[in-house]
């Protein structure tokens, strides 16, 4: 209670055929901390580390390819499920074909969503300019008209210097500092219109550039087209979700056990024919780690040694807090904070005590407030009503 549960270190070796089977009765019971045993016990230092197989290769090459398909596919949230009888090469297989299915629609759907992004900026310049349609184009006998960029103070100083004669001044929007401007004004004041404009410290930019050859309307037809021929993707892209979709989630399934059970190897060692599974467990579990050994192969060899009989450090070795379901609250809390070294105090039961009377002192300051402040308020109101009737 006082202390973290006591750890084993155990040692577990089994024929290299029955190595995925007994690395995946592992991660089922969950209670092995896996630890490289080449570390931690004398004399296996020889032993090599465990390398991955073609099959392994195969399953990690369709596991990084699964990611991008399932991204595309919006699939989240896969379970496990039985998957014994899906292959690497079979799951690579599909992954692929899977791929090349989208591959050409989410080429065409990035290009309409670039398309939309034109139109859409195209349609703002048309709403920000409404005066330039009315404008006919070439050569203008009557108007001048200047087009640029001008600050908050030259904008002023701009609407100042035109008021004596007829214009029209439009601010079309704002970048930053500056405002971008029309300006409209009669042939005659062309010259009062360019020293107004050297005055406000104008900037003149390319009007063609700014406002868009096509009316209104039709750019909102393309739009619209654009959206009816993107949604058309969108539901071909859900068909092949709806046909591949059990299929590839008992892929992602299986290369999601794939990935876990390398996991659970990576730290394993190997001689010729053997692999060494090593790791921490909780002594009460020991026998469980011992007997599921030799339900996977009979002929698996465990042994167990205790922290002390090791060369790890305490700081080291993963702890594991165990309570009885009415201190269960409280170990939580006690791992929100952290975690105690090995063979350090538990402060669970201190933190259930300390926690308890500290908020029972606080309801209880809750509870003084509330006895205090119920008759003040009666009394508050007497006191009121007292000195009305008096006044009256």
């Amino acid at each position: 209670m006082f202390t973290p549960d006591p750890m084993e270190f155990v040692c577990v070796i089994t024929r290299k055929e029955k190595s995925d089977d007994f690395a995946r009765r592992l991660m089922e019971i969950g209670i092995l901390h896996p630890a490289d045993a080449r570390g931690v016990l004398p004399g296996l230092e020889q032993l090599s580390a465990y390398s991955p197989d073609r099959e392994d290769v195969l399953w990690e090459t369709a596991g990084k390819r699964l990611d991008g398909v399932l991204k595309k596919l919006d699939i989240e949230d896969v379970e496990l499920m039985p998957a014994e009888s899906v292959t690497a090469g079979h799951a690579l297989d599909t992954v692929r074909e899977i791929e090349d299915l989208l591959e050409p629609l989410f080429a065409e759907k990035a290009k309409l969503a670039e398309q939309a992004k034109q139109i859409e900026m195209l349609l703002n310049k048309a709403m920000q300019y409404p005066t330039i349609p009315a404008i006919a184009p070439g050569p203008r006998t009557s108007i001048e008209i200047a087009f640029g960029a001008v600050t908050p103070d030259g904008f002023t100083r701009l609407q100042d210097s035109l008021a004596g004669i007829p214009h029209i001044l439009e601010p079309a929007r704002r970048e930053k500092d500056t405002f971008i401007c029309i300006v409209i004004v009669l042939k005659k004041d062309y010259e009062v219109l360019k020293k107004a404009l050297e005055g406000a410290g104008w900037k003149a930019l390319d009007i063609s550039k700014e406002i868009p050859s096509e009316p209104e309307e039709k750019l909102r037809q393309q739009l619209s087209q654009n959206q009816k021929d993107s949604a058309k993707i969108d539901r071909e892209i859900q068909e092949i979700k709806m046909q591949f979709g059990p299929e590839i989630r008992q892929i992602a399934s299986a290369v999601r056990i794939k990935r876990i059970l390398a996991e659970a190897k990576r730290l394993a060692s190997t001689t010729a024919s053997t692999v060494v599974f090593a790791g921490w467990v909780p002594s009460s579990s020991r026998n469980v780690i011992f007997q599921e050994a030799k339900k996977v192969d009979k002929l698996s060899y465990i042994s167990g040694r205790k922290p002390e009989e090791t060369a790890v450090k305490a700081e080291d070795i993963p702890v594991r807090l165990s309570h009885n379901p009415l201190l269960k609250p409280f170990q939580i809390l006690t791992e929100t904070y952290g975690i105690p070294a090995y063979g350090t105090i538990d402060p669970t039961v201190f933190v259930a005590i300390t926690f308890l009377a500290m908020f029972g002192a606080m309801f209880g300051d809750v509870g003084d407030g509330l006895a205090l402040c119920i008759p003040a308020i009666f009394l508050l109101k007497r006191r009121v009503e007292f000195l009305r009737k008096t006044a009256a």
